[in-house]
């Protein structure tokens, strides 16, 4: 997460309980990546190819999105979802995303028509 010129990496300490070593060998190096592209290369996609170059210099050349640990006997905090829409569809904002745009700091367009999302109510 990047506020002005502070960055801050947040990590699930339940999973790094349950799983030290996956933990330790994949979620760290996957947010570090992060951190390293955005100083790199400034805003891009969060997943695209300048992080994948950083995690193959990482020593992760198959870097994957989203992790695949058992998360069997944690417990899961999910955030609720918003309804907006678009000109051409609808979608669904986590409480995060919902709550800059209510601020008025952030503003998010549809991967598709390239229209601003409008908040349903």
């Amino acid at each position: 997460m990047y506020r002005g010129r502070h960055c801050c990496i947040r990590y699930n300490l339940q999973i790094a309980h349950y799983q030290p070593e996956a933990f330790i060998a994949r979620t760290v190096p996957h947010e570090v990546a992060h951190l390293v592209t955005h100083i790199c290369h400034g805003r891009v996609r969060p997943h695209g190819p300048e992080w994948r170059t950083v995690m193959a210099f990482f020593g992760i050349p198959q870097a994957e999105r989203c992790h695949n640990f058992d998360l069997q006997g944690i417990q899961v905090h999910r955030q609720a979802r918003w309804n907006y829409a678009c000109a051409c569809s609808s979608h669904q904002l986590s409480t995060t995303r919902h709550n800059r745009t209510q601020q008025g700091g952030q503003r998010y367009l549809c991967g598709r028509c390239r229209q601003p999302l409008r908040y349903l109510g």
